[in-house]
Order: structure tokens, then sequence, then C-alpha cells
């Protein structure tokens, strides 16, 4: 069933103007997010990760982190992003480290 934009029941997509989140990425990432909620699951995955690899550069797993979360970019499915992208950031940061 597909509904329309103003279905009550579709969550809207908030701008940029709604959440306050400036669309520009901060210096020294390149990774945007479209909301506050997104933004505090990204820096969770980063600070998570950062963790389970101490032997490699933070940059390099910020830097995986955001390139991962910028391939969900355009997911319509958004409730899903956090953890698809740790699962995908992980098995990237595992394949580095192993050889």
């Amino acid at each position: 069933m597909h509904r329309s934009a103003d279905d009550p029941g579709r969550r809207p997509k908030m701008n940029n103007r709604e959440t306050g989140i400036d669309p520009t990425p901060a210096p020294g990432t390149t990774c945007t997010v479209d909301t506050a909620e997104e933004l505090r699951h990204l820096h969770r995955l980063e600070v998570e990760i950062e963790a389970a690899f101490p032997d490699l550069p933070a940059d390099k797993v910020r830097t995986t982190v955001e390139q991962t979360w910028l391939g969900f970019l355009y997911a319509p499915v958004r409730d899903f992003v956090p953890l698809l992208v740790r699962r995908q950031a992980l098995d990237e940061l595992r394949h580095l480290t192993s050889r």
C-alpha cells in the first residue's frame, strides 16, 4: 500500500530548518545527517567502533563510519541505518586489520 505525503501515518521528513542541524559537513568530516537523532546515532557509532579498534587511527575509523553512513543517505527506511552502518563499518575495519 502506497501512502501519500499527506498521510498522518507517514513520518514526515524533517528539514534542516526544523532540526537546527547545518547540512554542511563539519570541518574535518565528510558526512551530513538529516535529524538530531541520526547525528546522535552517528556519534555513538563512531565512539563504539573507535573503542573496538584502538590500534587504528581514530580519523580512519570516523571516516569509515561516515562514508558507510553516506552509502545509506537515500535509504527510504531510516530506522535500520545505524544497525546497517555498524555492521558494514565493522566488517570493513576488520578486513583492514586482518591484512
